[in-house]
């Protein structure tokens, strides 16, 4: 924000602007107190009462967040640094008794920020309303307004000015135009769908759009991808973005950073065959669906972490999932991003080109012009050009129904993606509906996970298996998936051979000749999460117990095998062998 503008929610210019208002407030406290030098809780009085300190509310339940202003940014802070700073500044100008301190500033601060008649409650604006250089834009209304405050009469909440107006095309250069034009026409390869979805992405961040999906873009490095984030950062607004990947979910300290007016989250980067573990899965789906999580702190207040604006994740390989299907899947929208490579070493003679044109259009490189740390004149030129290009494509700004259609576009591109980035478990999923398992009119969660955790330990020895809770999850959308309904649970050991073979379980063996200790006789003798699927029907359906008998004993005596080795079948093996015995 320029130095020379004002934040229209901020009442001073400067910080020593809003300590020399304090003075009035100081001689009134000397007064009634018959003191000179005061105690610092009355600094903090007065600088709430004069100053633009604010609370966002961020549900029905109270949970709010705390804002002090920083008057020679003109921009708020959750820091509570801030604050300090301030105080020292006052305490030096107006000779305070007390000396500060942090934890019982803070403290105070809290107390006092309870007042709503001293500190005041601010909204944030819908995501129509943009505060630019030169004022409150709406991007719906397509023009500037003094629209400050909503219904209630509260104000707006605008963290950040964004350093670029809204203008008519006629009244920009031609040839910036054209060559911003050309840059989205080369990240989208010419396609009409990409080049829409990158559009609408980042009009989704200036807007701060709630899509209900995570964005993960995957690509190798130098092909602009890192360059189309850093674009979206700067829409967003530079206070407005927080950098912060899937796998820093699960740390608290970080995940703790998201705040409702972040407009976008970002992510740069995924370690390479990174797992989305159940910590990660469920805060993940939780900030997608926009629900309000509390993160506790040692001696203070649990920290209320949501968001409803983008998110968007880069990686140079997509990640695996712990949690898979279609709950997971539908708020995912994968994009591959591939192109021309734009680093130096391997630019083509048409990336030179496109670089050259940008140099001659703007006097700097794209690369300066994304960067959120980076600030002048060019950037204001570059944004400026590029807003009320976007507004002039669309003449309707995004809807979450939009980004639901490139989710469709892409699905098979997503699909490929997760397919490629199977676990163990998805291995072990997969193997168990080639073998037959989903097969049977009933499935047993105890035993699949007896034998997923058997299996695991031939094929990768050392590794650790998911928890039985992540275990069931996963099973569950797979079987959902296949027309299986979750009943009451039962016990396997009650289950006929025609629902499900449990000797194929315990190789072969009856279950009256497992020992007393044998390692299988908790999971057979226990209840177990059950699944059933009344249209399937087993291929031995219509044979009573002892026909059943009878044919099994025929069977192995054919193949010259002993009937736990019968049993000992897969469903899929027996079928094939049963089917074999029936035709001769």
């Amino acid at each position: 924000m320029s130095s020379n503008v004002r934040n229209p929610l901020l009442n001073y210019a400067s910080n020593d602007e809003f300590y020399d208002a304090l003075e009035e407030e100081f001689v009134k406290f000397q007064q009634e107190m018959s003191k000179k030098r005061l105690p610092m809780k009355f600094a903090m009085l007065a600088m709430l009462r004069r100053g633009n300190f604010a609370r966002l509310v961020l549900d029905d339940n109270g949970s709010s967040i705390k804002f002090i202003p920083d008057y020679d940014t003109q921009e708020f802070s959750t820091d509570f640094k801030v604050m300090i700073t301030h105080l020292v500044r006052v305490s030096s100008q107006y000779q305070f008794y007390y000396n500060v301190y942090e934890k019982d500033a803070e403290m105070m601060f809290a107390a006092e920020l309870l007042d709503n008649t001293i500190v005041e409650e601010l909204v944030l604006p819908p995501e129509r309303l943009i505060l630019c250089h030169n004022g409150v834009y709406d991007l719906e209304k397509r023009k500037y307004t003094d629209e400050l405050r909503n219904q209630d009469g509260k104000r707006y909440f605008f963290s950040h000015r964004y350093n670029f107006d809204v203008k008519p095309l006629k009244e920009l250069d031609a040839e910036k135009l054209k060559t911003i034009e050309a840059i989205h026409q080369k990240w989208s390869e010419n396609n009409a769908t990409k080049c829409e979805f990158i559009e609408m992405t980042l009009l989704g961040c200036l807007m701060g759009l709630d899509i209900k999906r995570q964005i993960v873009i995957e690509g190798s490095g130098g092909n602009g991808k890192s360059t189309f984030l850093n674009e979206c950062k700067m829409l967003a607004g530079t206070s407005q973005y927080l950098d912060i990947n899937l796998h820093d979910f699960d740390n608290d300290p970080i995940f703790s950073m998201i705040r409702p007016y972040h407009k976008l989250l970002a992510g740069d980067d995924l370690s390479v065959n990174w797992l989305m573990n159940a910590t990660v899965s469920n805060r993940f789906k939780q900030l997608v669906m926009g629900t309000t999580q509390l993160i506790n702190q040692k001696y203070k207040e649990p920290i209320p972490v949501v968001q409803r604006g983008m998110r968007i994740q880069l990686t140079n390989d997509f990640m695996r999932m712990m949690e898979r299907g279609s709950v997971m899947e539908d708020r995912l929208l994968f994009l591959k991003w591939t192109g021309d490579n734009f680093r130096e070493a391997n630019e083509t003679k048409e990336v030179k080109q496109m670089k050259s044109m940008i140099e001659d259009a703007f006097g700097t490189s794209l690369d300066a012009l994304v960067d959120p740390l980076f600030k002048n004149d060019a950037q204001y030129s570059y944004y400026t050009h590029l807003v009320s290009w976007l507004l002039s494509r669309h003449k309707t700004l995004p809807v979450m129904q939009d980004f639901a259609k490139f989710a469709i576009a892409f699905k098979e591109e997503l699909a490929a993606a997760i397919d490629a980035h199977k676990d163990s478990l998805d291995d072990f999923l997969d193997e168990c509906e080639l073998d037959g398992k989903f097969s049977q009119p009933r499935v047993f969660v105890s035993l699949l996970y007896q034998a997923y955790t058997q299996n695991l330990e031939l094929t990768n020895p050392g590794a650790k298996p998911v928890r039985i809770q992540a275990f069931s999850k996963r099973v569950e959308e797979r079987l959902i998936d296949l027309g299986y309904k979750r009943i009451a649970r039962s016990k396997p050991k009650w289950a006929k051979f025609t629902d499900c073979n449990i000797r194929e379980y315990v190789n072969g063996k009856a279950i009256d000749q497992l020992g007393q200790y044998d390692k299988y006789v908790s999971r057979i003798n226990g209840l177990s999460i059950t699944y059933e699927n009344s249209n399937i029907i087993h291929c031995c359906a219509q044979l009573d117990e002892v026909q059943l008998i009878t044919t099994i004993n025929e069977m192995a005596a054919e193949r010259g095998l002993t009937e736990i080795d019968i049993y000992s079948m897969n469903y899929t093996e027996f079928k094939e062998a049963y089917e074999e015995y029936v035709n001769q």
